[in-house]
């Protein structure tokens, strides 16, 4: 049944004494220009869930790579190495390099041993993994897949599909997710990035390696380690410790917005939780609040809330004319 006039205590939010006092936990700072089409700054909905990596050199930043084992190529770390001839996050990926011998697929590359996962009777525990891959030179069709075995390596639990790898772009997520069933006895397991041909002698870079332990589902997140945005953080050294990813912001608290224009006519108008909108005059009312332009014709160009806001939605803006550079920052909390 549609909503009426009666169910209109549920279309707002009271806050408690303890919301009202929480301190902002979350900010988006931001800088970009308006156009006379409404945009938004910042959408909420929908959230970034809380995620881990527990990749401790996940896109090769650090030097020590010992976490990283090979498999069929030598007894040395001399065929996978630290490289910056490409990458797709930061400065270096993995350089893997097979030997190109007749083996069986999935003998050759590397692998990267979890932290023991502990017994549950309760909930399905998934182990999911990913990773960019890239090829260095393609002849024929070589291709690489992910894996996830259990810790001697011997029994393959989890594959994900053949990715044909390719020279000139990255295969950005190649992912495989396991449910440890209930009950399993305590263990770790071994996820490997190995060649999916039998023979199979093309060089391929690895880049954004990342392993999770979810008691939800088995979604693949987005990339996260310790520098990828402001919700993100290590849990130790930087480039060589675990990294989470906080929530990202649940409800808008404050704002300050600055008009950097010049120019008289170019108003920007931001609105809450609606779409901004131009007044077509001054007898008519617009949806946002007006942020005047850097103007010896206005006092400020700043728009800066001055109480608590309650927003859960967006912050919608528009220019009345031109495309003027807005700057700033929005506050917020991690609970809507």
């Amino acid at each position: 049944m549609a909503e009426t006039h009666t169910d209109h205590r549920g279309w707002e939010i009271d806050f408690s004494t303890r919301q009202s006092v929480h301190p902002s936990t979350r900010y988006v700072p931001f800088r970009l220009a308006a156009a006379t089409t409404a945009a938004n700054l910042i959408t909420l909905n929908p959230r970034t869930r809380p995620a881990s990596n527990w990749v401790t050199n996940p896109r090769l930043s650090g030097t020590d790579i010992s976490m990283f084992t090979p498999i069929g190529l030598t007894t040395s770390n001399t065929d996978i190495e630290r490289s910056t001839a490409q990458q797709s996050l930061g400065t270096h990926s993995l350089l893997v390099s097979p030997t190109g011998a007749a083996d069986a697929e999935g003998t050759e590359g590397f692998y990267w041993t979890t932290p023991t996962i502990g017994l549950s009777h309760t909930k399905s525990q998934q182990i999911i993994a990913q990773c960019a891959v890239r090829g260095y030179s393609i002849s024929g069709t070589p291709k690489v897949k992910i894996e996830i075995r259990n810790a001697a390596g011997t029994t393959v639990l989890a594959t994900s599909a053949d990715h044909t790898l390719q020279a000139d772009d990255w295969d950005e997520t190649i992912s495989v997710a396991y449910s440890v069933p209930q009950s399993t006895a305590a263990a770790a397991y071994r996820v490997y990035v190995v060649t999916a041909t039998t023979t199979h002698a093309i060089d391929w870079y690895t880049d954004k390696i990342m392993v999770e332990l979810r008691e939800d589902d088995a979604t693949v997140e987005t990339y996260l380690d310790g520098d990828v945005d402001q919700n993100c953080e290590w849990q130790g050294t930087t480039g060589a410790s675990p990294s989470i990813r906080k929530p990202t912001m649940g409800m808008i608290r404050g704002i300050q917005i600055r008009n950097e224009s010049l120019t008289a006519a170019e108003l920007v108008y931001v609105s809450f939780d609606s779409v901004a909108t131009v007044p077509a005059d001054l007898t008519v009312t617009s949806t946002g609040v007006a942020v005047l332009p850097n103007h010896s014709n206005f006092a400020t160009s700043v728009f800066e809330s001055t109480y608590p806001l309650g927003y859960t939605d967006k912050i919608s803006f528009i220019s009345a004319s031109g495309t003027p550079t807005v700057s700033g920052v929005i506050w917020g909390t991690h609970y809507a």
